[in-house]
């Protein structure tokens, strides 16, 4: 390649960099490195490994999307224990021309008051909170709390797990539990170079004896639907398996 057309190459090249913008994203997205790299929390955090949540009756895995996942708050109520109750993970990034949604994936668990319980209203129940903002304007994008509701007033959106059984006598009550969800923000509008923020938060009730905590994975302008099957899918698939043998084993 001759001197005239090596440097046309290279021009070339350059120009296309140059003109390819930045792509920026969620740090650490998914917890795969078992830290928080990027994010700051507060409160009761933890990076949890793939499993099943026992307080759903293992119908909840821990994990959406790879090996782990995050999780704000914890089982322990916030009068308990010295245990803050409010819990929260969150990130700040730029916006580019890439990053057109945010995307992550989310469930909640939560010690709902049960019948013996003090009554409570339903702004008192644990929460689940996201909420979106543009530090550069100043504005929310979005912001919206998920209760989890009391004895005879569960809020929609919310399964029946287990009982409590953690011999306090001042939180008495059934698990409850929101299932993998993926949120989806379209952020098409938002000027680039906007920087923006994500908050994600837990808080126990308000009286201080029921518990509540998140699990969080998946971030980034790429969606990540939850991809590990529930137990009860498992019990599906086994048995078809199952039957399939049996079914080749009568022909031959």
């Amino acid at each position: 390649m001759n001197k005239a057309l090596k440097f046309f190459v290279f021009s070339l090249l350059a120009l296309s960099m140059a003109s390819t913008p930045a792509i920026a994203d969620i740090t650490n997205g998914g917890f795969e490195d078992s830290t928080f790299n990027g994010w700051t929390t507060s409160g009761e955090t933890s990076v949890t490994s793939a499993g099943f949540d026992s307080r759903t009756n293992n119908n909840l895995s821990t994990v959406a999307v790879g090996d782990h996942s995050a999780r704000a708050g914890d089982p322990v109520a916030r009068l308990l224990d010295g245990h803050s109750g409010n819990s929260s993970i969150q990130q700040t990034w730029t916006k580019t021309s890439t990053f057109d949604h945010l995307y992550f994936d989310w469930a909640a668990v939560a010690l709902v008051p049960g019948e013996e319980a003090v009554p409570h209203d339903v702004a008192q129940t644990p929460w689940f909170q996201i909420k979106v903002l543009d530090l550069t304007t100043g504005g929310t994008l979005f912001s919206q709390q998920y209760y989890s509701g009391s004895y005879g007033h569960i809020v929609p959106g919310w399964l029946e797990g287990s009982h409590n059984t953690s011999g306090y006598s001042n939180d008495p009550g059934i698990w409850y539990y929101r299932p993998w969800d993926m949120f989806d923000l379209n952020l098409s509008s938002i000027a680039d170079g906007d920087v923006l923020q994500v908050i994600l938060s837990t808080r126990d009730c308000t009286l201080g004896g029921h518990a509540s905590y998140a699990y969080l994975d998946g971030f980034g302008s790429i969606p990540q639907p939850p991809s590990v099957p529930e137990p009860s899918t498992l019990l599906l698939l086994g048995g078809g398996l199952v039957g399939l043998t049996g079914w080749k084993l009568r022909r031959k």
